[in-house]
């Protein structure tokens, strides 16, 4: 018997397995429409008892969502750039100290020193 030919409001979907068959109907026809207008959400979300302010709503919260996950690795990246030049700097610039600097004294020379000083 082909499915096609079976009369819609014959079948019956038990309640408990109505979101089931509705979120599965979503995902097929998604995988064959690649976008919907606002209109087309509104008019679904209607169907679904939701008001075409929260339709509009969680539509601009998803695309400014998307819009700041493609904008974040970009703006990270010239940091992560940054913040190496920037420890690069730093151990130029303090690392002579660390080391001993124009004292002569390395890092454990100066622990002894201050570990004697502290007695």
């Amino acid at each position: 018997m082909d499915p096609l030919d079976i009369n819609p409001s014959d079948l019956r979907i038990s309640a408990d397995l109505a979101p089931e068959v509705l979120a599965l109907a979503a995902r097929l026809q998604a995988e064959q429409q690649s976008s919907y207008s606002l209109e087309e959400l509104v008019d679904t979300g209607a169907e679904a008892n939701i008001g075409p302010e929260y339709i509009c709503q969680a539509a601009q919260q998803i695309q400014s969502q998307q819009i700041q996950a493609t904008l974040r690795p970009a703006s990270f990246s010239w940091l992560a750039k940054g913040g190496a030049m920037a420890a690069v700097i730093l151990v130029a610039l303090f690392g002579m100290s660390l080391i001993g600097g124009s004292t002569g004294m390395g890092c454990h020379a100066r622990m002894d020193a201050v570990e004697s000083h502290r007695r």
